[in-house]
């Protein structure tokens, strides 16, 4: 099963970490695991929206989302959340 991995990372200086650690403790579990984070070497010049349009290509491409204990805190992530959910996605919690 692929996941893709979201929550806060606007405003959240460790969010890079964050992510790395779920990815981490999800590819022990036996998950194939897209982490948005992968893709940060883009940020100089992809704007929010562009950054979304891709995040979305990439739950496009996974069975399920992973959602990190702060998605709430986070615009992103909702968005991302009623995305997956919208396209029929399985969605996961961080415990």
């Amino acid at each position: 099963m692929t996941v893709y991995i979201s929550g806060k990372i606007t405003g959240d200086k460790h969010f890079k970490r964050k992510f790395l650690k779920a990815k981490v403790r999800l590819v022990k579990k036996g998950f194939d695991v897209i982490n948005p984070c992968d893709i940060s070497c883009y940020a100089d010049f992809l704007s929010y929206e562009q950054f979304l349009h891709i995040d979305y290509a990439l739950i496009d491409c996974c069975d399920g989302i992973y959602m990190l204990r702060d998605w709430k805190d986070s615009n992103g992530a909702r968005l991302e959340f009623n995305y997956a959910k919208c396209k029929g996605k399985e969605i996961l919690y961080e415990e």
